[in-house]
């Protein structure tokens, strides 16, 4: 058995997206993510008892396990239709998982959180262990990098027309540099970056002793919106949390459309969470789990 999930707003046809679950009726872990898809006010979902039923031994045996297609889950909503779910839900709070206190805020409401007194200006702040966002006069500072001792640098404004520095402007230093061409303006898709972002921070952060720098122009918006994605992705906080952890050390203001993006990211992690926890409930409880 199947279920094909579309955007409930959405007139596309192909704009869907079938996920398998296990036939048998004593694996709970495919009702569940059926009943959080099914309760979730983006998605309509039909099921299809028509097609070729399997078994989670069977997927697993042939490689498709849920747990061994978890970019499907992962994706789940902005492989459906991302500009409809902004444009159409962004606005409203959002409860994905029913058994949660948790609310997604809408973007206005998520936006308010970033209006309350903040600490004092500086061009570089500390805003996680090891994890520091600057503007352009901390990247361009080629003594005070060395200084500081950072061992990797994250550009959120690379490339021409904006803090145009990249591995030359470094190489005679021991620094890593990763760049990413942003703009900072509410329609720009800063979203393609969350995850390769979070991914360089995560991996230049294994080893103990570095320390990277997330910077843009002012420090505001492009580069606290990567270090506020890394912080979903790989630290378990939600969006709120994560906007909370980053104002208490540093004043940030991403702009709407990336608010947004990240609140669409918010409902993703939710989402994602809440069926890999009600999975290992079902499988700790001693039935099958996928």
């Amino acid at each position: 058995m199947q279920i094909s999930v579309r955007h409930r707003d959405c007139c596309n046809s192909r704009c869907s997206l079938t996920l398998p679950w296990c036939s048998e009726p004593e694996c709970g872990l495919g009702l569940r993510i059926h009943a959080l898809v099914k309760n979730s006010p983006f998605c309509a979902v039909t099921t299809s008892s028509e097609l070729p039923r399997q078994t989670c031994a069977e997927r697993r045996e042939r490689g498709q396990g849920i747990r061994e297609r978890r970019t499907d889950v992962r994706h789940l909503f902005c492989a459906i239709c991302p500009v409809t779910m902004l444009s159409r839900s962004a606005e409203t709070r959002t409860k994905i998982n029913p058994d949660d206190d948790y609310i997604t805020p809408g973007a206005f409401e998520l936006e308010r959180l970033f209006w309350k007194g903040s600490v004092k200006f500086a061009h570089v702040n500390e805003v996680w262990p090891n994890i520091y966002i600057g503007d352009e006069v901390a990247a361009l500072d080629r003594y005070a990098v060395e200084k500081m001792g950072f061992t990797h640098i994250l550009n959120a404004a690379h490339g021409r027309g904006n803090v145009d520095t990249g591995e030359d402007y470094y190489r005679d230093m021991p620094v890593d540099y990763y760049g990413v061409e942003a703009a900072d303006l509410t329609t720009f898709d800063l979203s393609k970056f969350f995850y390769p972002a979070a991914q360089y921070i995560d991996r230049a952060l294994r080893k103990p002793s570095s320390k990277v720098l997330v910077h843009c122009a002012r420090g505001r918006s492009r580069s606290a919106s990567l270090v506020l994605a890394y912080l979903m992705i790989y630290k378990d906080m939600t969006v709120v949390d994560a906007a909370q952890q980053v104002l208490k050390h540093r004043c940030i203001l991403p702009n709407r459309g990336f608010l947004k993006q990240l609140r669409a990211l918010d409902v993703e992690l939710v989402m994602e969470r809440s069926i890999m926890k009600n999975g290992a409930s079902t499988n700790g409880s001693g039935k099958e789990s996928c």
